[in-house]
């Protein structure tokens, strides 16, 4: 369900953001690290899932990262666990179980530029 587009989001939309919390550096900050320590969780808790096959689970934890990302400002990784969603929507636990990793390395990736961002 790759969905084709001629641009690619930035991997964290900064600037959406900063208009979303209308330039309060503070809440920003806020938000950085909330979801930066929150994250690694939620996708644990989803490769969990996936690793003991439930898949309404699975699913569960793929849509509260697919929020979570939009949230932030992070484009990608909300779409990449909208797809893993709806991979469990149609009961395909083998590409949830190729997905997952996809997911991990893509929050690697964001970790990393959102990590220059925080102070």
């Amino acid at each position: 369900m790759h969905e084709d587009n001629t641009t690619t989001p930035p991997l964290f939309d900064l600037e959406n953001l900063k208009q979303r919390v209308m330039g309060n550096e503070a809440l920003l900050q806020q938000l950085l690290q909330l979801f930066l320590s929150d994250m690694p969780r939620q996708i644990e808790l989803l490769k969990s899932a996936v690793a003991a096959e439930d898949i309404p689970l699975a699913t569960a934890h793929a849509h509260k990262i697919k929020g979570g990302a939009a949230n932030i400002g992070a484009v990608p990784m909300s779409l990449l666990a909208k797809e893993i969603e709806f991979s469990g929507k149609e009961g395909d636990l083998e590409q949830m179980q190729q997905q997952v990793p996809q997911l991990e390395t893509l929050f690697s990736e964001l970790k990393t530029v959102m990590e220059k961002v925080r102070q």
